[in-house]
């Protein structure tokens, strides 16, 4: 995978969870919530491909699983919908965008 398309995942990421915040948390449904997660999840594959082909730090991999780790708690809450992880997440994404996240070579670590 091209890093640009892990940036592009990371951009659907972005706008899945705008989208999941601009509703109210009731409004919310398991499945939008679900789908959002998903993206993050696509995100960090495409991460995960840009890393093997040395275009991705380890440090950019390990942001994007911490913040799949938040999303996914947000996506299964004990109670209430706890929006500010899903604020969190995005934030952290948009910028990893800016950041220029897998935006170019990196040279290899012996990982």
């Amino acid at each position: 995978m091209k890093s640009e398309e892990a940036r592009e995942k990371g951009r659907i990421a972005r706008e899945r969870l705008d989208d999941v915040l601009a509703k109210d948390g009731r409004e919310i449904s398991h499945a939008e919530l679900a789908g959002a997660v998903r993206c993050i999840v696509a995100y960090r594959d495409g991460l995960i491909a840009a890393r093997r082909a040395g275009r991705c730090t380890r440090e950019e991999l390990d942001r994007v699983n911490a913040l799949l780790s938040l999303a996914h708690g947000a996506e299964y809450p004990l109670i209430g919908f706890h929006r500010h992880r899903i604020e969190q997440a995005r934030d952290e994404i948009a910028r990893m965008l800016a950041d220029g996240a897998a935006s170019g070579p990196t040279p290899p670590r012996g990982e």
